[in-house]
């Protein structure tokens, strides 16, 4: 996002921007450790700072949307079904969560990586707000290629951290399936779950997909951080380049210097 400046005042490219690009995710391990508890994953989702988290990642609200629907306006699958329990930045909620959960200490292993910088720099936010709660947090930052390895073992980590495009079909989310690393397995979102993936009426569909949006919050099935942009460039006088999640050139022309 650094570059956006340098390329926009650039004689010989052009900032393109992908507005919004995806999303970043606090993966939940639902198989083993403290986030099998539900009043600690709530706990972790009270705490949390999106838009403090957001900043510290991206610098600039150019870059990025505090927005806890699982998809954006604009999109056939937004909805706010469950977004009230999104950004609630309180600690003290928190902390009774913690208390209620007979919370011993234990510490709270968040799994990531510097190889997208923007995941470590939100760790550290949620790190120092997560504590003054009341976690004890254990940063476990590691090359990509071991968090990509150590992700698949639940004995090593309670969350992990990733991002994602926003996907056309929700069903290609695989953190909604018991099937996907994380194990979230809860009976009554599987019911969703398959209702919305054997529906094929395109209405019906997006009504089952609020609820699905709606346990994913109330379950704490993940935990979605927010929205961002994507910025890529162009050579300047390069007209038909659209803006998309990789670099697709169809139509992709210089302009008539004619013109």
């Amino acid at each position: 996002t650094e570059a956006f400046d340098r390329i926009e005042a650039s004689e010989t490219a052009e900032p393109v921007l992908l507005d919004p690009f995806g999303w970043p995710i606090f993966a939940v391990n639902h198989k083993k450790g403290l986030m099998t508890d539900l009043k600690v994953r709530q706990a972790v989702q009270a705490a949390l700072p999106f838009d403090d988290m957001l900043f510290a990642a991206f610098g600039n609200d150019k870059f990025f949307q505090t927005d806890g629907a699982l998809y954006p306006e604009g999109w056939a699958w937004h909805t706010e079904a469950g977004t009230e329990a999104y950004n609630q930045n309180d600690q003290e909620k928190a902390a009774a969560l913690l208390e209620e959960a007979d919370y011993d200490g234990t510490p709270l292993r968040i799994l990531t990586s510097r190889q997208y910088e923007f995941h470590y720099q939100m760790a550290e936010v949620a790190r120092m707000a997560l504590e003054m709660a009341g976690f004890t947090v254990k940063m476990d930052v590691v090359d990509w290629a071991t968090l990509a390895q150590n992700r698949d073992n639940p004995d090593l980590w309670d969350i992990y951290i990733t991002h994602s495009p926003f996907l056309p079909e929700p069903a290609l989310i695989a953190s909604l399936f018991p099937s996907a690393r994380e194990g979230w397995d809860n009976p009554e979102k599987n019911e969703i779950l398959s209702r919305f993936t054997t529906e094929s009426d395109p209405e019906a569909r997006r009504e089952v997909f609020a609820e699905l949006q709606q346990i994913v919050l109330d379950d704490v099935g993940f935990i979605k951080v927010g929205n961002f942009n994507s910025l890529q460039g162009q050579a300047a006088g390069l007209e038909g380049v659209e803006p998309s999640p990789w670099p697709a050139f169809w139509n992709a022309h210089k302009a008539d210097p004619a013109q």
